[in-house]
């Protein structure tokens, strides 16, 4: 019994450890395709999470642009009814203002009396005018009137001078 005796148990060690180790390949390919397999499941499992977060975040930003458009719409007529107060309060001056002018033009003009009065104001301005117009034309003529006389004083002076220049130098 020799080795060659040792070789056939060699050989049916080897075969049985070929054996072991393809059914322990084939067992760990089992386990990375059953890992595998969890992983997409996983995986799946991660995006079907995400899909359905993903809607619900999509349906609050409709919902958000929707409530933000009737926001915006609500915003709007507001304003608009802000507007129509305004206006609203500004035909109540003018109205108010109008009330006021026409209780004021009727006191005045009770009798015509307002009327008459400013005519006669007008009338005593416009006389006051041309009294000063008539003033100033009189002032002026005099101021003529002086400024000749000066010049015929100034000539007159003259004349006596030269004449007694004459008479001095002439004996």
């Amino acid at each position: 019994m020799g080795l060659e005796s040792l070789k056939p148990k060699l050989e049916d060690v080897s075969l049985e450890m070929k054996k072991a180790y393809d059914a322990d390949r084939s067992r760990v390919q089992q386990l990375e395709e059953r890992f595998k397999n969890i992983e997409l499941m996983e995986s799946g499992l991660k995006m079907d999470s995400l899909k359905s977060k993903l809607k619900r975040v999509s349906l609050e930003m409709k919902k958000a642009k929707a409530d933000g458009s009737l926001v915006q719409k609500l915003e709007e007529r507001l304003k608009n009814l802000e507007v129509m107060e305004l206006g609203f309060k500004i035909d109540c001056l003018k109205s108010k203002f109008e009330e006021d002018s026409l209780e004021r033009n009727q006191s005045y003009d009770a009798d015509g009396s307002r009327v008459k009065q400013l005519e006669e104001s007008v009338k005593n301005l416009e006389k006051i005018v041309f009294e000063l117009k008539v003033e100033l034309a009189r002032r002026r003529t005099n101021l003529l009137l002086m400024d000749f006389c000066w010049s015929t004083r100034l000539l007159d002076i003259e004349i006596k001078l030269l004449v007694l220049l004459i008479n001095n130098l002439w004996p």
